[in-house]
């Protein structure tokens, strides 16, 4: 989009590494850009908010940002550009 914003996308976390890194499986092709943000979530648990570092076609390298970091994230998790919450 024009104003920079993140295209509502949802995928999942295919890696987790040291130094709270993580790797989605959305990347330039969904529309994804260096420092958008993505939520991480599993079931109805909100695991935390992720910074995206780095991107390619089809998949992208984020920072667990800790001030809203809520649990865990593990491999699998799923991530989403925008929450849906009802």
């Amino acid at each position: 989009p024009a104003d920079g914003a993140p295209p509502t996308v949802e995928g999942q976390v295919t890696r987790v590494s040291g130094n709270r890194l993580i790797e989605v499986s959305l990347g330039s092709d969904d529309g994804l850009r260096t420092k958008h943000t993505v939520h991480v979530y599993r079931g109805k648990s909100y695991l935390g908010k992720v910074e995206i570092l780095e991107t390619s076609p089809d998949r992208a390298v984020g920072r667990i940002l800790r001030p809203y970091q809520k649990g865990a994230i593990r491999k699998g998790d799923r991530v989403a550009t925008r929450l849906n919450v009802s």
